[in-house]
């Protein structure tokens, strides 16, 4: 089983009027089991509750 996995972003102009632009990522599995999705996406609360960690500022549950 050959699963494809591509992640493409059109590219984002900055504020200054540079471009940027975002690879496409490619990643292919070939082994005949299904593939593992490993991404990690951090959301805004999980951001900002690191950020409180590393500033030593104790969390409320």
């Amino acid at each position: 089983m050959t699963q494809n996995t591509v992640l493409t972003q059109p590219p984002a102009t900055a504020a200054n009027g540079e471009a940027e632009s975002i690879t496409a990522i490619a990643q292919e599995y070939h082994d005949g089991s299904e593939a593992l999705d490993t991404t990690v996406q951090a959301t805004g609360a999980d951001t900002y509750a690191r950020y409180l960690e590393w500033r030593n500022v104790p969390l409320q549950e």
